[in-house]
């Protein structure tokens, strides 16, 4: 395993970040290093964690207060936003 500071301006084809939770809370910079650990690898990253991961990289975050009361269609449009996952990059992307 190599610190995060120790690979800021390298490049890897593949990399592991471990914890991206603990990165963001415990290193000196945070998020940026986090976002330094993640954008190494040209060709593969994997993400390995048992903590809970960080708001930004959350794939679910638990529905905030705003979201339950704007009623059923609210949450009608989240539900199908997160069952076209794939879609939705290849689709803003086109």
């Amino acid at each position: 395993m190599v610190p995060v500071r120790l690979v800021k301006g390298l490049e890897v084809d593949s990399a592991v970040v471990v914890e991206p939770g603990r990165i963001a809370a415990e290193e000196r910079q945070g998020v940026r290093s986090l976002y330094v650990a993640l954008t190494r690898a040209t060709k593969r990253v994997a993400v390995v964690y048992d903590d809970p991961l960080p708001e930004m990289l959350n794939p679910d975050p638990p529905p905030a207060d705003s979201a339950a009361s704007e009623g059923s269609a609210g949450s009608e449009a989240a539900e199908s936003g997160a069952s076209g996952e794939s879609a939705g990059p290849a689709e803003s992307a086109a």
